[in-house]
């Protein structure tokens, strides 16, 4: 199914990029925002099952919390060619402005695979992995994250932004876009990226 999808939104694309020029739409239909808390169960285990069943986004953030300097996401972006390449990272993104980054996956490295069941095992397993790794390194911390607010764009073209986080204490904002760059002429890749604005009184 992951593939007879993929191989969809390259005709389209394909269709696309032949009409409107070599571009790469941002469109909210594509993007998948999410809001961990305790009563989805364990971190680890809540990121890999709906990594591994939102199959269709091209950029998705699983939003797992704040402290009082920052906000953790998982943040996962796609190529929509026919191999599915995609990535997904645990990232901090601080109210300062400073970003650290740490590698959950990379398609391109699970590769030992003859089905997509033995493909969502080894996905799931590489994530559930990773993360329980880093909390037992104390990267994040469960008892640290705070609920957390959250504003998404509502407009069908999401170019400009598509996720806002804000911090009343500090007067800031953070704001992820989905980046896209052309790979080719039937394909895109996208990827995430923050920026810290000012809060506006």
């Amino acid at each position: 199914m992951r593939i007879i999808n993929t191989l969809i939104v390259i005709f389209l694309n394909c269709l696309f990029l032949n009409v409107k020029g070599q571009t790469c739409p941002v469109l909210a239909k594509a993007i998948s925002i999410y809001n961990w808390n305790p009563s989805n169960g364990a971190i680890a285990n809540y990121t890999a099952n709906v990594i591994d069943s939102d199959k269709d986004a091209l950029g998705l953030i699983i939003i797992l919390g704040k402290t009082d300097n920052g906000v953790y996401t998982i943040e996962s972006g796609e190529e929509d060619n026919a191999e599915g390449n995609g990535s997904a990272d645990l990232v901090f993104r601080s109210f300062d402005g400073n970003t650290k980054s740490y590698e959950l996956y990379k398609t391109a490295d699970i590769s030992d695979f003859s089905n997509e069941e033995d493909y969502s095992n080894q996905l799931k397993k590489k994530i559930i992995n990773s993360l329980k790794q880093y909390e037992n390194e104390k990267v994040f911390t469960i008892d640290s994250l705070m609920p957390t607010h959250y504003l998404r764009n509502k407009k069908s073209d999401n170019s400009e932004w598509s996720l806002r986080i804000k911090n009343n204490v500090k007067n800031k904002i953070l704001s992820w876009k989905l980046q896209s760059a052309s790979m080719g002429n039937c394909w895109c890749s996208y990827g995430w990226k923050c920026t810290l604005l000012e809060l506006k009184e």
